[in-house]
């Protein structure tokens, strides 16, 4: 088993290094979808536009500027950690369910009120993934997030976990853990009730064979003033906007560049353009932004973007010097 570090600042510091944002993208997303009905609903685009913006400006700590419509904005907010209260509430499960760090309502409490506390904290990510109308958004990401954070508690205070909760604390499929848990060809130590259901002593006992399940360490931030903080907020002194494809990869600096620089356009009109903010800039001006760049299987191929994303000028500059 990996020999992973047991002090919690090293627990902390670990999070905040590996943790990606994918639940941000989700929630940005939901709330465009939000934007987009209230226009369809009430007919006030120009209120809705107003009041898409002001929200945007309130999460984000930007200005607006320009003429460009609310959704200019919002698309490209996807990685934004700190875009609404809502995401920070996702990484803060995040870092519990897979890290075991504290949950903020619980540092303060006795032993007694912590499970209470934790429960009902954790119950408020159900609520508000079961109230969100099916087909808005993907919420792959959240789901998987809040599963683990309730995998987490029901293994913290010795409840039985769903199949689900296990196999998104363990990094797989439902469909993995229920062939695990078949009598003919099962893993031993995985056993489930006829409720379904896998004890905690039995989960706490598999996945501590398996390599990188962090035990929980919640317990060593007890006395802490303040909820640990995963990310710390930082201003972007020059911002670009990126496009986005479909699959969700971006125009990145160092991958999309080959032997001439970055090749931009669609099929039969593509150019090559040997500066990556000039690039960006061309992009930014076509009606549908398209480059090439490799798939998984290393191929080149024209994609063309669905959204814009926020970067910092800087971090890219760093990335193209290597």
């Amino acid at each position: 088993m990996t020999n992973l570090p047991n002090d919690y600042s090293q627990r902390v510091k670990e999070f905040g290094e590996d943790y990606q944002d994918f639940e941000t993208s989700e929630l940005v997303k939901l709330v465009i979808a939000t934007g987009a009905f209230l226009e369809q609903l009430t007919g006030e685009a120009d209120a809705v536009d107003h009041a898409m913006k002001a929200l945007y400006e309130k999460t984000s700590n930007y200005t607006t500027t320009g003429d460009e419509p609310w959704r200019f904005y919002w698309e490209g907010a996807g990685m934004d950690v700190g875009i609404t209260k809502t995401s920070e509430y996702f990484v803060e499960l995040n870092g519990y369910g897979y890290y075991g760090l504290a949950l903020a309502a619980g540092l303060d409490a006795s032993n007694a009120d912590r499970e209470r506390l934790y429960e009902l904290h954790i119950a408020k990510g159900r609520t508000l993934i079961e109230s969100i109308p099916r087909g808005w958004a993907s919420l792959d990401e959240m789901e998987r997030t809040l599963l683990a954070a309730e995998a987490r508690f029901n293994l913290d205070f010795g409840r039985d976990l769903s199949v689900e909760q296990l196999a998104a604390i363990a990094r797989m499929t439902s469909k993995s853990i229920r062939n695990l848990l078949t009598p003919s060809s099962g893993d031993t130590d995985l056993r489930s009730n006829s409720a379904g259901m896998v004890s905690a002593a039995d989960a706490l006992r598999w996945l501590g064979k398996r390599d990188g399940f962090r035990p929980s360490i919640w317990m060593e931030a007890e006395g802490c003033a303040e909820p640990p903080r995963f990310t710390e907020p930082r201003t972007i002194e020059e911002a670009v906007f990126v496009p986005v494809a479909k699959d969700g990869t971006i125009f990145d600096p160092v991958s999309c560049r080959n032997s001439r620089g970055y090749t931009i356009g669609p099929k039969g009109a593509e150019q090559p353009v040997s500066d990556y903010f000039e690039a960006v800039t061309l992009l930014s001006r076509a009606a549908t932004p398209c480059w090439r760049r490799p798939n998984g299987n290393g191929n080149w191929g024209i994609v063309a973007g669905v959204s814009w994303q926020r970067r910092d000028a800087a971090e890219i500059r760093k990335m193209i010097a290597g």
